[in-house]
């Protein structure tokens, strides 16, 4: 049997992987999931993150305006 641990099952599931580094097999995916029209609500649930944090990367990567 192949058990993984998810630890979106934890207290504070919707933020699970809040301060960790996003590399860049995340920004793919990010950059992927935003250009076929996913929410920030649906990425920050998919990536473990804050909504600000997904706003932040998508800046970062030039697909969000600062503004």
């Amino acid at each position: 049997m192949n058990f993984v641990y998810d630890y979106r099952d934890q207290k504070h599931a919707e933020n699970w992987r809040n301060g960790s580094k996003w590399n860049v097999d995340d920004d793919e995916k990010l950059s992927y999931l935003w250009k076929v029209g996913k929410m920030i609500a649906e990425l920050s649930e998919i990536f473990g993150r804050s909504s600000g944090s997904i706003k932040t990367r998508l800046t970062k990567l030039n697909l969000l305006n600062a503004n």
